[in-house]
């Protein structure tokens, strides 16, 4: 099981891949930040990080920024029923 909900089989049969596994992951961490030179495949989250905090808080301004000038609605907050699809 992942998540409370049973894993697929294709998702069973990566037997132990942890790089596929963060993946395909139920819950995927709440702030990604990754450097793509050098971690192409986005394997290794770099958010909260204290060389990189800097950069994680100058980007987050900026998509603040761009999800009030596009009245996004990713800020809000999901219901239950919402969060349940």
């Amino acid at each position: 099981m992942t998540g409370g909900r049973a894993a697929s089989p294709w998702f069973q049969s990566l037997n132990g891949n942890w790089a596929q596994s963060l993946f395909m992951a139920a819950r995927k961490p709440e702030v990604e930040l990754y450097d793509l030179r050098e971690d192409p495949h986005e394997i290794h989250n770099l958010a909260g990080s204290a060389a990189h905090r800097k950069d994680e808080r100058r980007l987050a301004g900026i998509l603040d920024g761009w999800m009030k000038e596009t009245r996004d609605q990713g800020a809000r907050q999901e219901t239950a029923k919402e969060a349940a699809l």
